[in-house]
């Protein structure tokens, strides 16, 4: 959500009013679908301002936008995208930009007509849930890791206030997946966790991709696992059932061995010569199969899971009705 913004008025240039400026750059953002320029749309609609179309709109990765919007040149984005329009970033601005910065909030650049013409601070707002869960699962042993294309000191406030020490800031969409690529190569088993289009080649990448449910379809059908319900507390059932799951393949699979060293050699033969016991082809047969349904009858256990106690209370938590485990686990 937009907490701050600034319109920097000119000599020499037409005024800007608050509902001209968020009518330019609110239909400018208006063709991306990025979180900030969600911010920023949503924002404009609140003040009740008409949006508009714009024109040769293009995404430039890392950078902001471009486009046309009733006849004003209009760029939208970081310092870099200030950079790209032959502009310079004042020192009355950057102070402006560190001010924002430094309370974790990103700091969007508007250029309107090759001018600098105003500052939007937009602050994401961090889910209940993150730091609790985020702390779990450092007490899991994971160590966990921030990867983002906030600027380095947005990101280190956010990540201090979140309990995350390793952070990967300014980093460009497409070299997200290198990163994640970078950790597998260090010899770490990476689980990634991401809802938008940019996101998409990390979580394919990785080894688990965890999807948010209310993120973009791209994002869902790269991931391996969805969080339907858009709960933090869900990874946790989620490694949680994980790990009871391959518990039971181990079970499973020691009874397998077992079972079958002892039953193989008796259906074999072995104990005929010392004392005459043995087992006709159609007592062999039905020993192999019963071995099959032990085993299936075993993992169906899993039908039983029960989230931990404090893993239920939390998730529970905020819900209009009860929920059942079998709803937890379908969802």
């Amino acid at each position: 959500s937009i907490t701050d913004f600034e319109i920097f008025n000119k000599k020499g240039y037409e005024n800007l009013s608050e509902d001209d400026f968020f009518k330019l750059i609110g239909s400018a953002e208006s063709g991306s679908e990025h979180p900030l320029a969600r911010a920023i749309v949503r924002f404009a609609e609140d003040q009740r301002v008409a949006i508009s179309p714009p024109i040769d709109f293009e995404s430039h990765s890392g950078l902001g936008i471009s486009c046309t919007v009733e006849n004003h040149k209009i760029s939208i984005g970081n310092r870099n995208m200030v950079e790209q329009n032959n502009l310079k970033v004042s020192s009355k601005l950057e102070n402006l930009l560190v001010q924002y910065e430094s309370l974790g909030k990103t700091a969007i650049i508007a250029i309107i007509d090759d001018q600098i013409r105003g500052v939007v601070a937009v602050s994401d707002v961090v889910r209940e849930e993150a730091e609790t869960v985020i702390s779990r699962l450092q007490g899991m042993g994971i160590r966990v890791w921030m990867i983002t294309g906030d600027n380095k000191l947005t990101a280190q406030v956010i990540g201090d206030s979140l309990g995350i020490k390793d952070i990967f800031a300014e980093v460009l969409p497409q070299f997200k997946k290198d990163k994640v690529q970078e950790l597998q190569q260090q010899g770490f088993v990476v689980a990634m966790i991401g809802d938008g289009i940019n996101d998409s080649p990390a979580l394919t990448q990785a080894d688990v991709g965890i999807a948010i449910g209310a993120g973009t379809d791209i994002a869902r059908k790269s991931a391996s696992i969805v969080l339907m319900r858009s709960n933090l507390w869900d990874i946790l059932l989620g490694i949680d059932l994980s790990r009871k799951t391959y518990r039971r393949i181990k079970i499973n699979f020691v009874w397998a061995f077992l079972y079958n060293i002892i039953a193989i050699p008796i259906a074999a033969g072995v104990l005929v010569p010392a004392v005459k016991i043995g087992l006709p082809p159609w007592a062999a047969g039905l020993a192999m199969a019963l071995s099959s349904i032990s085993v299936v009858l075993s993992s169906l256990f899993l039908k039983l899971y029960k989230p931990p106690v404090d893993l239920r209370a939390e998730v529970f938590r905020g819900h209009s009705r009860s929920v059942s485990d079998k709803e937890l686990l379908i969802q």
